[in-house]
């Protein structure tokens, strides 16, 4: 191993357990801000529990690759950002934190919370991915009526039909971005699109990967 490989490898282990300490010691802690941190620290030490006051959260830029098991007791929590980092594991337990108002990350991050239509106070959600596993179905999307600004809904060849569409609510949401990964078939499409009844006051709408040969009918409302 390189000297320099040495010292960093030194540098990321006192960095770690500085923040171990340093967590241990602020209890009243309502921010955390590691962003863009250049330190290697793939996880977060368990004396995150300890913040029971937290508010904002956030790991983007950073190496971190999972949050422990404890994050999901951090109940105030209300900003929560994860873009542009590993993150490829989340605890269990992670729809426990009710008070989340803003998640930032991509659809594979979101994707790791199951029941994210439990997180009924979201505010923000940039991206949701449609999978038929960790309830991430289109139905999570009902109970999320205080969703503002754009939503980006991904995998829309996984709604089986209209009537599961029609659970998403989406005439409660403002602003679309519908994106159909692999194109389904025609007839298929279609009655997916028939039931993704959008917001009568609709803002903003952007389809991508539409499979159906006509368009869904939409009713609006003057604005």
């Amino acid at each position: 191993m390189r000297m320099e490989d040495i010292g960093s490898q030194i540098f990321d282990e006192l960095a770690s357990r500085f923040l171990d300490s340093m967590l241990k010691q602020s209890k009243s802690l309502r921010v955390l801000d590691l962003s863009g941190s250049q330190v290697a620290l793939n996880s977060l030490p368990d004396a995150i529990c300890g913040l029971s006051h937290l508010r904002y959260f956030d790991v983007s830029g950073t190496k971190i690759k999972r949050l422990p098991k404890s994050f999901c007791g951090l109940c105030h929590l209300q900003v929560l950002s994860m873009r542009s980092c590993p993150i490829g594991l989340l605890p269990e337990g992670m729809s426990r934190l009710i008070n989340l108002r803003h998640l930032y990350g991509d659809a594979c991050k979101i994707s790791l919370i199951t029941g994210i239509g439990d997180l009924t106070n979201l505010q923000e959600l940039e991206e949701f991915r449609i999978t038929n596993m960790g309830r991430h179905g289109i139905g999570e999307l009902k109970g999320l009526r205080n969703l503002r600004g754009r939503l980006s809904i991904l995998y829309l060849e996984n709604i089986n039909s209209e009537e599961e569409a029609t659970e998403a609510m989406l005439k409660d949401k403002a602003t679309l971005h519908l994106e159909n990964t692999s194109r389904a078939t025609s007839l298929h499409a279609e009655e997916i699109f028939e039931g993704l009844q959008p917001h009568p006051n609709l803002e903003e709408l952007k389809i991508e990967g539409y499979g159906g040969i006509r368009w869904w009918k939409i009713s609006f409302s003057p604005i």
